[in-house]
């Protein structure tokens, strides 16, 4: 069953997970190997109010945290292996005039980078997005929706003082 989110699917993220076998690496040492899940949602913040300046940077800028909360659409359920803290690199998009995520998600990494490179005028912000402890749905909901996700989202903001 497709999920009511689908349409207003908004953010990719793309988590790296341990695969669970190991190969050895050019060292000789066992090394976990890794593949790439990669997640569209629908997320949203609260307001702009909640945007909180996480580092000054050097060049002006400054890192900047911001709070997204929502539903995953592909997976629709949480794989085990993501937890609290862990990061990925995130895109958020803008959707309109017909333009819409795939609600079944990235069959590849080379089909997600593909879409990222063809639609890049469509991304309103971009960074690594943190992923909450988020507790499980307790209405039985989950199938339907979802499950819900909450973390934030570090982006770079640069700030012009002339215009």
């Amino acid at each position: 069953m497709a999920s009511p989110f689908d349409p207003f699917a908004n953010i990719t993220v793309c988590f790296d997970l341990p695969s669970g076998s190991q190969q050895r690496g050019d060292s000789g040492n066992s090394e976990l190997q890794i593949e790439q899940l990669i997640c569209v949602a629908y997320g949203s913040t609260a307001s702009l109010g909640q945007r909180q300046r996480a580092q000054m940077l050097p060049d002006g800028g400054e890192l900047s945290r911001i709070p997204y909360q929502g539903y995953w659409i592909a997976p629709s359920r949480s794989p085990q292996a993501l937890v609290a803290e862990q990061s990925g690199p995130a895109y958020v998009w803008r959707i309109s005039d017909g333009f819409v995520l795939p609600p079944t998600g990235f069959a590849s990494l080379a089909e997600y980078e593909a879409f990222v490179s063809a639609n890049s005028d469509r991304i309103t912000a971009e960074g690594k997005f943190v992923l909450a402890a988020t507790p499980p749905g307790t209405f039985g909901v989950e199938d339907v929706l979802g499950d819900r996700f909450g973390g934030y989202l570090l982006t770079k903001v640069a700030w012009v003082d002339a215009v």
